[in-house]
């Protein structure tokens, strides 16, 4: 019976643990099959050509005053004043004119770069004449001529230096050689040296006089060794580095000689050294100059025959897409310096008559001196305009005005005045800006409402994308581009489905009016970009795979339903949001 309870307890165990490894079994079975699955898909545009008009709007009141200050946008000194007081003026007529010095200096530059621009841009479109290719051909050929003369040089100077430093180190190992004869010698041998060393190695050279009974003999040791006949009077060489020896007097046996080589204690051995050391150093700062004259010559020839090669080959997208943008950068700063320009000419806004000349020649004038005072028949409206829309707008640009009064009707006028000096209302600034009516209509009267919209830039036939397709990355504007042959539809499904990744192209943007952006670079025309990016999650059911493996370990199951699923959508390929207006 005891034997029964502790295999039943043990059974029991057994069971107990295989419930738990099932359990946690089919908890990773489920939590796999119901793992959220996602596709993306894209809603696609096109880059095309279109007319962006970029606007501000107000509304304001038709003024009962007629009158228009006339003021300077900048400060200076007027150098004209071309009206009197009560004289009567047409519209774009001259009033006065401030110094135009630096203005004028500013947009010859202006001229000439774009010159400069619209010539390389012309030249990139052309490509190279044969006449730059030959100059790039005869700078090849001239720089391997240079490159064979430096070649040429190196070899010339290895030479000489090799042989200054040569002289150099002879003349030390020279240096005043002596015979220094040993303090026991008996005789009176004098023993002379003559003749050059020639070889490289420092030492001694020993000369000892024996007698061997048939007259005497000499040898030679140390640096070099040898033997022989003494013939006195006579040189005998050393050994084969160009010394040799005279013995004269009368040498007893025995007596010996010494040859330092170089001599240190020599008068002329420091002076010697500093001239070896000397030439080692020019050695070494002429084959470096040498060296560097060929790798000098090495560059200029690679980067000649690189050229050579581009002036070969036609004009890339890239380098076209360059030239273009330089170009529309130039014209932007020739328009920048035209509008400086134009702005130091104070004109009259319209038809009308000086009521008041408040200056004359060499008066300076600032932001808020009134120089004149037109007054004109024509009806003028006054609409307040906050600090950012009123920095858009400029003397001159054109309106459309509706009124509330008169349904239907439209009325054009052009921006007169636009006040230097802004009112502040519970902390908010506004500027007001007057607007001359082009046409008159009785129906219109002082003091009614007015609806006016100022255009403020005009981009005619300009490469545009919908704004959604633009994004901003740090400083730079991207937008995705996305080849559509490598894309598919799905059934039931909003945009394609991309087989690669869209590619990311930094773009220079221009004006927007808020739905389209100018492209200035970066894109071409009938690219296909990225507008909107669709994100579907979904989740796969895999209930009755967790309960049936439940259910083999004998405990109840639980059962799932099919899996829900979610759709997210972002502009643009789901970066950040779209940026208006230029670079």
């Amino acid at each position: 019976m005891k034997e029964f309870f502790k295999s039943l307890y043990t059974n029991k165990k057994r069971l107990v643990l295989c419930i738990i490894v099932l359990l946690i079994a089919g908890y990773f079975i489920y939590e796999h099959y119901n793992a959220p699955a996602s596709q993306t898909s894209y809603v696609l545009g096109q880059a095309s050509k279109q007319t962006i008009i970029t606007s501000v709007s107000g509304t304001g009141q038709v003024s009962q005053d007629r009158t228009v200050n006339i003021t300077s946008p900048g400060s200076g000194k007027l150098t004209s004043v071309n009206v009197k007081q009560g004289q009567a003026v047409k519209a774009g007529q001259t009033i006065a004119v401030l110094d135009q010095t630096n203005n004028t200096i500013a947009l010859n530059q202006a001229n000439a770069a774009l010159a400069s621009a619209q010539a390389s841009y012309d030249q990139t479109l052309a490509g190279a004449t044969s006449q730059s290719i030959q100059l790039a051909q005869l700078a090849v050929q001239s720089d391997q001529q240079a490159l064979a003369n430096a070649s040429s040089s190196l070899a010339t100077v290895t030479q000489q230096q090799s042989q200054s430093v040569a002289n150099a180190f002879s003349n030390l190992m020279n240096s005043s050689l002596q015979t220094v004869p040993y303090s026991n010698n008996l005789g009176t041998g004098v023993l002379a040296i003559s003749g050059t060393y020639s070889g490289s190695q420092t030492g001694i050279y020993t000369v000892i006089v024996y007698n061997t009974g048939g007259g005497l003999q000499y040898a030679v040791s140390g640096l070099e060794n040898s033997t022989g006949a003494l013939n006195k009077s006579i040189p005998l060489p050393l050994g084969t580095k160009g010394l040799y020896f005279t013995l004269t007097g009368n040498p007893y046996s025995n007596d010996s000689w010494t040859i330092s080589v170089p001599n240190t204690l020599a008068s002329n051995y420091s002076s010697n050294q500093n001239a070896y050391q000397t030439a080692l150093t020019n050695q070494g700062s002429a084959l470096q100059t040498a060296q560097q004259q060929i790798t000098s010559a090495q560059n200029k020839l690679q980067q000649d025959e690189i050229n050579l090669q581009v002036q070969q080959q036609p004009p890339t997208s890239q380098q076209i897409e360059s030239a273009k943008a330089s170009l529309t950068n130039a014209e932007a700063q020739l328009q920048n310096a035209q509008i400086t320009y134009n702005n130091n000419i104070l004109t009259a806004p319209f038809d009308g008559t000086v009521a008041q000349l408040n200056n004359q020649v060499g008066d300076l004038v600032t932001p808020s001196t009134n120089v004149a005072t037109v007054v004109t028949s024509q009806s003028i409206a006054i609409i307040p305009l906050n600090e950012v829309d009123v920095a858009n707008v400029k003397l001159g640009d054109k309106a459309t005005m509706t009124f509330n009064a008169v349904d239907g009707l439209t009325i054009t006028g052009t921006v007169a005045q636009i006040d230097n000096i802004g009112t502040v209302n519970q902390g908010v600034v506004s500027y007001n800006v007057k607007i001359a009516f082009d046409t008159e209509d009785p129906r219109i009267k002082p003091g009614m409402s007015v609806n006016v919209s100022v255009i403020t830039n005009i981009a005619a036939d300009v490469l545009t994308v919908p704004s959604s397709a633009v994004q901003t990355q740090g400083t730079n504007s991207v937008v995705l581009k996305l080849d559509p042959s490598q894309t598919q539809t799905v059934a039931g499904q909003t945009g394609v489905i991309a087989k690669t990744a869209p590619v990311r192209a930094v773009v220079q943007t221009g004006v927007s009016d808020g739905s389209n952006t100018q492209i200035l670079s970066g894109l071409n025309e009938g690219d296909s970009i990225v507008i909107q990016s669709i994100t579907i999650t979904s989740t796969k059911s895999a209930a009755s795979s967790a309960t049936s493996v439940l259910r083999l370990g004998g405990g109840g199951g639980f059962g799932g339903g099919a899996g829900g699923g979610a759709v997210r959508a972002t502009t643009g390929g789901g970066g950040a949001a779209p940026r208006a207006g230029g670079n």
